[in-house]
């Protein structure tokens, strides 16, 4: 497809140039972009201790089911397993890991492997804050896969989503969460609300 002698980019723009016609203009997929953007993201701070967490409950049978068990008595669903995943697939895994983050914790200290991030506020608000602004992301990469679009729609996207960016970050400054439910969620959990400005800069 993007071979450089024999691709379709390098046979269009040949024959378009042995017609006469000037060099045709070459993009890149405008979501592929998107994506590396969104790897621009460092979350590792974050995802990383998450995955080990999921990966020690899912290790072993007996780990697993011990866990199944105890989240099915509370009503809750199971984790899902989780290792190395592209970003996009990234807020499945927090996001379920945000809403058992109880349950999570009395398992660990009842496995005698204390989770001390749990009672971290700045880490949990960064966990809350990936958690939607992943959610976000994700939307913007479905507007982008939908058909019949052209390059003007996709520019229009991606145009309208800079513009929420500005909106996010004045929003944030001013710790009004209406686009970030889940630090909304996790805001009303605080006797202080100390959401950290490093964040803001995140966008």
């Amino acid at each position: 497809m993007c071979g450089k002698n024999k691709g379709v980019v390098a046979l269009v723009s040949k024959a378009v140039e042995n017609d006469g016609g000037s060099k045709p203009l070459v993009l890149h997929c405008i979501i592929h972009q998107q994506s590396l953007c969104g790897k621009c993201l460092d979350m590792s701070e974050v995802l990383k201790p998450v995955i080990s967490v999921v990966n020690f409950i899912r290790s072993t049978g007996l780990n697993h089911r011990q866990f199944r068990e105890f989240i099915e008595e509370i009503g809750e669903n199971d984790l899902p397993y989780h290792t190395a995943v592209r970003w996009l697939s990234c807020r499945k895994i927090l996001k379920r890991f945000f809403e058992l983050r109880a349950e999570i914790e009395i398992f660990l200290n009842e496995k005698q492997r204390p989770f001390a991030d749990l009672e971290n506020s700045e880490w949990m608000w960064k966990l809350a804050f990936y958690v939607d602004l992943i959610n976000h992301m994700n939307e913007l990469n479905l507007r982008l896969q939908e058909e019949n679009q052209f390059l003007p729609d996709l520019y229009t996207n991606i145009k309208s989503f800079r513009q929420k960016i500005i909106l996010f970050q004045s929003q944030l400054r001013k710790k009004c969460f209406t686009h970030f439910k889940t630090c909304e969620i996790f805001s009303h959990t605080l006797q202080r609300l100390n959401f950290p400005s490093i964040l803001q800069s995140k966008l």
